[in-house]
């Protein structure tokens, strides 16, 4: 059967739907999934760009966008030294006088990583990789992970609801599998998006997953003793689809986080839905 999605209208292939709904094992990511963390992306460059006395022109919107290009620009040093590039570009060329911060966010809606990569090249000088190291292991670096950090996490709609649905619909064979670096910030996202400490005990949790690599796939679903082909993750960006292709699962797309409709349509998932409240309507249908 093949697997590529009809998304017409908010309707999507039913022979999809049903496919997802035999699967065994459901894995989902934390960022653009269950939680919103565009503001505190956001405000982790500010602090870090304010740190070695450069001002941050870039909006929380475009800010996000960039993470979800492509895996290299997803965490690291290589969104901080694009961003660093694209100042020098666009003081010297403009770009149809639009902001910085518009031109920007263009280039990534229309997935334009060519130019992004001959900006970088032409832009970024001999010692500001090491301006870069400073921005993200300062004040950005600390400031992300910290427990302060948690005012600018924001919940999506219904997600908290969404996983318990889908937990008892799998049998509670459900994973969190994110790149985030420590447990301690899954729990803290995941508190801000309302779960009990038992709720959380209660998931399998799989942090640092190295994701597009399947690493982090193949430690979910081989707890639950599940096949690839008997599984299916839920991300928001490309780098979730690759893993999940990688690994040999099906893979789900949710929109409004990192990834734009169009890269996501082009990665190959296998279904975009508007979030994972509305995948668990739909499965529960």
């Amino acid at each position: 059967m093949s697997m590529a999605s009809i998304v017409k209208n908010r309707n999507i292939d039913p022979h999809v739907l049903e496919h997802v709904r035999s699967r065994k094992a459901i894995g989902l990511d934390k960022d653009g999934v269950i939680v919103d963390i565009s503001e505190l992306i956001f405000q982790n460059r500010l602090r870090g760009f304010n740190s070695v006395g450069l001002d941050f022109h870039y909006s929380p919107k475009t800010t996000y966008l960039l993470g979800g290009l492509d895996e290299r620009y997803n965490g690291g040093t290589r969104p901080i030294e694009v961003l660093m590039a694209f100042d020098r570009w666009h003081e010297a060329n403009g770009r149809n006088g639009l902001s910085r911060d518009a031109a920007l966010q263009k280039m990534l809606r229309d997935g334009d990583v060519a130019q992004i990569e001959r900006i970088v090249a032409a832009h970024l000088g001999p010692h500001d990789a090491q301006t870069a190291r400073r921005i993200y292991w300062w004040d950005g670096g600390r400031f992300f992970a910290s427990k302060g950090a948690a005012q600018f996490v924001k919940p999506r709609d219904g997600a908290r609801q969404a996983v318990l649905e889908l937990g008892d619909m799998y049998d509670g064979r459900i994973a969190i599998v994110t790149n985030a670096h420590s447990d301690a910030a899954v729990t803290r996202d995941l508190a801000v998006a309302g779960f009990t400490g038992a709720e959380i005990a209660g998931l399998k949790i799989v942090y640092d997953a190295k994701k597009p690599s399947p690493e982090g796939l193949e430690r979910a679903f081989g707890g639950f003793g599940v096949s690839a082909s008997d599984a299916a993750y839920v991300g928001d960006a490309t780098i979730d689809v690759r893993a999940a292709k990688s690994y040999g699962a099906t893979s789900i797309s949710v929109l409004g986080g990192m990834g734009t409709y169009k890269a996501l349509l082009e990665e190959g998932t296998d279904m975009i839905v508007a979030g994972v409240q509305e995948l668990s309507v739909m499965l529960r249908a």
